[in-house]
């Protein structure tokens, strides 16, 4: 379990994540474009290699109120249909090795936006 705590000028966020579920936190970098990702707190990328999913989360605006609040409240392991994980028609590779790069570092280059894989 990880527990990631921000705050700046505009509120705060609180986060517990669990290791080994899933991997939401690569989601979060994946939507940015390459400034944010670089921008990514190192705990961020860290839990992307070990498979983060936050299982509770608080966000609370600059004077400490709570604004949102989402909790699991149950993890269980079950088989999933096959079919649940075909890509969409029309859907677009994204090199994951090119997302995960470290600020700094060379990424490969990518596809045209318009060309699909």
């Amino acid at each position: 379990m990880y527990l990631a705590k921000e705050k700046d000028e505009e509120g705060s966020s609180e986060l517990c994540i669990g290791k080994g579920l899933g991997n939401a936190a690569l989601f979060a970098l994946i939507a940015g474009d390459a400034s944010t990702r670089a921008e990514a707190p190192v705990w961020l990328r860290e839990l992307v290699k070990d498979g983060g999913f936050p299982l509770r989360t608080i966000d609370r605006d600059s004077a400490g109120r709570e604004e949102s609040r989402s909790e699991a409240t149950k993890v269980e392991a079950q088989p999933l249909d096959d079919g649940l994980f075909t890509p969409l028609p029309g859907f677009t590779r994204i090199d994951l090795d090119a997302v995960m790069q470290s600020p700094g570092e060379d990424a490969p280059p990518r596809p045209p936006s318009g060309e699909r894989e």
